[in-house]
Parts: C-alpha cells; sequence; structure tokens
C-alpha cells in the first residue's frame, strides 16, 4: 500500500464525530475505518514477503466464520483505492457464509484479487462473482490480462500459500484461462446453509479516546461482532453494562477521573458476572496483571496489538476461554517506575511517527524530510521495533494513546 493505513483510520474515524454527518457519507465512512484493520495486514504481508517483518503463520489463526460478500465487497473496495482499472461483482443478495476465518479470508481474496488487478493493468477489467453451490461457496475471480505465467511475481500471499489455506479448511482452488483471455481463478469455500452457532459478541467498549473507540467499534462490527453502545469513562461503561447486558466488555485501565479501569472491572463482575470483561492497557505491568486475574477478568491485552488481534480474543472469551498477555522479563520493574516506550526514539524517528499520526504517505514524508524513500523506511522500521509495534497504524494508534508526541500532532 502507498498510502499508510493511518490515513484511513486516522481521517474516517475522525469525520465520523460530526454530529451532522449524512447517512450515506456516514455509511462511506465507516466503510473505509472498517477495512483499516485488514489493511495493515495486507502492508504487514507486503513487508513479510520482502523480508522487512516475520510472516502472519497461518496455524495460528482459530477456525471461524466469515461473510464472503462482505469480505469480498471491502477487499475491492481496498483495491480500488490504489488500482485504477474496473472491477464488476456478482453475488447474492444478504450474507453468504463460509467456514472460514475472516482473517484468512481476507488474506485469501486480497491476494487473488491483487494478482487480478496487476495483470489487467491500470486500463483493465477484472470480475467478481459469488455463487452458493451445493455445500459450497464458489468465488471465482477473471481478468482480461496476458494470462498466468506472463506477468512478474507479486509480493502477496502467493497462490500456493491462498491453496494451502483453502484446502486446509476444507475447500480447494482451480486456476485456469479466462473467458476474455486472461486468468481465473475460482475457489470453493465450505458454506454454511445458517449463520446459527454462537452468533457475534455482544460488546461495550469503554475508553477515554472518544475517536479511537468508535474506531475500533466500527472495526469490530466489520469483523461480525455486535457493539451495543461506547463509553469514555469508566463511572459511563458501567451503566451501559447495566442497561446493555453484553456478552463481553472491553475496558480501558486508565482513565483521568476515577473509578478506574480495574475498580470498574471488579463492580462489573460483582453485579453482572454474565458479562466477561477483556481489560486493555498500554503497558503489560505484572501487577496489574495480577490483580485482574484476582478481580477475574477474562483477558487482559496491550494497546499495541492489531484489531484482528483483539476480535480473534474475542472468539476465544465467548468460548468460555481466557486470553492474557505473556509479560515479558523486563517488565518486572521497581515499584514507582514507569517504562515510556517513546523515551528511545531518536529526533527524527519522532519525527517520522508524527508525520504517520498525521495520516502522511510514504511519499509525502520522503519529500518534505528531504531523505530518500530507503532511507524513510529504515526510520519507519527502527521506529517501529523501538515501539515494539507491526504497522504504522499500530504506532499511530499507540502515540494518540499514550501521547508520545504531546501537542505535536495537532
Amino acid at each position: 500500500m502507498r498510502q499508510p493505513v493511518a490515513t484511513v483510520l486516522a481521517l474516517a474515524a475522525a469525520a465520523l464525530t460530526e454530529p451532522d454527518l449524512p447517512a450515506a457519507a456516514r455509511g462511506r465512512l465507516e466503510q473505509i475505518v472498517g477495512q483499516a484493520g485488514w489493511l495493515a495486514d495486507l502492508m504487514h504481508a507486503c513487508l513479510a514477503a520482502n523480508g522487512q517483518e516475520e510472516p502472519h503463520p497461518i496455524e495460528t489463526v482459530a477456525e471461524g466464520r466469515a461473510d464472503v460478500v462482505h469480505v469480498v465487497s471491502e477487499a475491492i473496495a481496498a483495491e480500488c483505492l490504489t488500482w485504477p482499472g474496473d472491477v464488476t461483482l456478482t453475488s447474492p443478495a444478504g450474507p453468504v457464509w463460509c467456514m472460514l476465518h475472516p482473517v484468512l479470508l481476507r488474506r485469501v481474496v486480497s491476494n487473488v484479487l491483487g494478482n487480478a488487478a496487476r495483470a489487467a493493468g491500470p486500463s483493465g477489467t477484472v470480475t467478481v462473482e459469488i455463487r452458493r453451490r451445493k455445500g459450497a461457496v464458489l468465488l471465482t475471480v477473471q481478468d482480461n490480462g496476458p494470462g498466468f505465467g506472463m506477468i512478474t511475481s507479486g509480493t502477496g500471499l502467493g497462490l500456493s500459500a491462498v491453496a494451502r489455506i483453502v484446502v486446509k479448511y476444507g475447500g480447494s482452488m482451480q486456476c485456469g484461462g479466462g473467458a476474455r483471455g486472461g486468468a481465473r481463478v475460482s475457489l470453493w469455500l465450505p458454506l454454511i446453509e445458517s449463520a446459527g452457532g454462537a452468533g457475534p459478541v455482544r460488546l461495550v467498549l469503554c475508553d477515554d479516546n472518544r475517536i479511537l473507540c468508535e474506531a475500533l467499534a466500527v472495526a469490530l462490527e466489520a469483523r461480525g461482532h455486535q457493539v451495543l453502545a461506547t463509553a469514555t469513562t469508566a463511572t459511563l461503561g458501567i451503566a451501559e453494562v447495566a442497561t446493555r447486558r453484553p456478552d463481553a466488555c472491553l475496558l480501558d485501565i486508565a482513565f483521568p477521573d476515577p473509578p478506574d479501569g480495574l475498580t470498574a472491572a471488579r463492580v462489573i463482575r460483582q453485579r453482572y458476572p454474565g458479562t466477561a470483561v477483556l481489560l486493555l492497557s498500554g503497558l503489560a505491568d505484572p501487577a496489574v496483571i495480577a490483580e485482574a486475574t484476582q478481580i477475574g477478568v477474562a483477558g487482559f491485552l496491550r494497546k499495541d496489538h492489531s484489531v484482528d488481534h483483539i476480535a480473534r480474543t474475542l472468539d476465544v472469551i465467548s468460548a468460555g476461554g481466557l486470553a492474557f498477555d505473556t509479560v515479558p522479563a523486563h517488565a518486572a520493574r521497581p515499584a514507582g517506575t514507569r517504562h515510556y516506550p517513546g523515551r528511545d526514539l531518536t529526533s527524527r524517528e519522532r519525527e517520522v511517527l508524527r508525520r504517520i499520526a498525521a495520516g502522511q504517505s510514504t511519499k509525502q514524508m520522503s519529500r518534505e524530510m528531504n531523505v530518500a524513500a530507503s532511507t524513510l523506511r529504515s526510520y519507519v522500521k527502527t521506529m517501529l521495533a523501538k515501539l515494539g509495534t507491526h504497522t504504522r497504524l499500530e504506532a499511530a494508534v499507540l502515540a494518540v494513546r499514550e501521547n508520545l508526541l504531546g501537542d505535536q500532532t495537532a
């Protein structure tokens, strides 16, 4: 992706806070925000293919279900952000569910669609069709390019990895020539006739950062969960839990005014035991995790995790499991001390972080900082490593949540 996903999330999420936003514009912005998480996944896949990050092992993603129509529509919208060609989609009305986790389906569809767009070229056409077949969902992607073997290799998962994912979850893949002389990739995915079963997790989100709370709500709903309410104080969070009785409450630990997240978690667990509590924190403090465990929360995650990781954790919690971040050995610090994530950044790395949080693209940063793109990528890689984040989106979120830049992002 040429444009940082921080631009997608920050600008769209900020626009969503406008009270008089027209319904049509709100729907479009929600779609854009919903794409931010899996766009980060796509960026990670590209970096992993170039050896700049560790690839996601497909075995770490749990089984699940996904709406093929929704995921494909998102992938097409994202592809059209950077590709000027034409895409046509034919699909049944309403959701079509398959037995594949949304994270994996997004990677599969993004790879196949990206290959087709690259083969078709900037003035080409890609046709996507979704059909129900007996016991399966048939997803076909065709392009009018030169055909297989006639274009350079891409930077995605690769068709071999796509086939491995599809076959592992009970499907199959076929490749051949398209009706218009290009290539055709057909995926048979296990069909779920009914969207029954556990269903989406009903959520209340509670975080003092309204923009990020709303953005997380949109992203989790795009992944199949149902956000009943959001709150920006722990007191309001407890009240929403009392009124809504959700399956789970995602609760920040630090709030400007009392009570704090641990106190709120204790109240929720005592009064509403049917609601699981997932705590989010910028720091993995062993003492805090120990107290959270005693309270009886279902999970504890650092805030630098991706949205997909949070969504997978909700799946674990909804199945009755527990999910706690492992605290690294260096996390055990003397009492009264605190680790500041951005303290080791150089002035140049801090400037890069500020520009990423402001939504600047790689090209814009390179031009305004008067450095080569390769030098800029080196700054970004080092900055991400120091912050303990994997993507620019996670770094931007961490910078805002932990106020790493002070007032510099204004």
